[in-house]
């Protein structure tokens, strides 16, 4: 009877241990998906900052070249 108990223990633990083995597999793959995602959103967040920053660039150009332009216009209304 003795053995019996032993024999059940064991498989119990057997059993716990593979079903263990088995979940920290799949966590170890779900965290992996997890950091490829994290770091494909820390990329993407970056292309955006860099793009926000060329924007603004842009726009003081377009501005700039639109006072340049009025500056133009104004003084060829003066020349007429």
């Amino acid at each position: 009877m003795k053995n019996m108990f032993y024999a059940g223990v064991f498989v119990l633990f057997v059993v716990f241990g593979l079903t263990a083995y088995r979940q920290s597999e799949k966590a170890n793959v779900f965290r992996e998906e997890k950091n490829k995602m994290h770091q494909a959103l820390i990329k993407m967040r970056n292309q955006v900052q860099a793009s926000q920053v060329e924007i603004s660039k842009l726009k003081q150009i377009i501005e700039a070249e639109r006072k340049n332009t009025e500056k133009l216009v104004q003084q060829a209304m003066q020349k007429k």
